[in-house]
């Protein structure tokens, strides 16, 4: 039989079971975590009547906001699996059962950075940057 002493086991919880956050799994599993970013865009409507595009010549949805384009964000989920029930949801609601296609379900990992880089303003008619 083996046996570990004190100095050496990893931290105990109340229920006798070792502390998450010391076991490999946990740090593993947080190492490399994901959520999911959900977003709907509404897109704006042309008054000449053209049509309004909403996905291009692949597939990908679009938008503009600089046209009007709504752009909103309904959730962050842990799994792509609960962002696509949310997305059932909101297609039976007033404004998305409009534009039922235009979801756009994005996947990001924790603990990394998404903009590397700095920016810069440009000023548009009226705006002082």
């Amino acid at each position: 039989m083996r046996t570990a002493s004190l100095s050496r086991a990893a931290p105990v919880s109340r229920i006798g079971h070792a502390a998450p956050h010391q076991t490999a799994r946990w740090r593993v599993a947080c190492a490399r975590m994901e959520v999911f970013l959900l977003w709907h865009v509404r897109h704006a409507r042309w008054l000449d009547g053209r049509p309004t595009t909403h996905r291009d010549e692949a597939g990908e949805l679009v938008w503009d906001e600089e046209d009007g384009d709504d752009l909103k964000i309904l959730g962050v989920y842990s799994s792509e699996a609960r962002a696509e029930e949310r997305i059932q949801r909101a297609r039976k609601l007033p404004g998305f059962r409009d534009e039922p296609d235009c979801f756009y379900l994005d996947r990001y990992s924790l603990d990394e950075d998404q903009w590397n880089d700095g920016f810069v303003s440009i000023a548009g008619d009226g705006q002082a940057d």
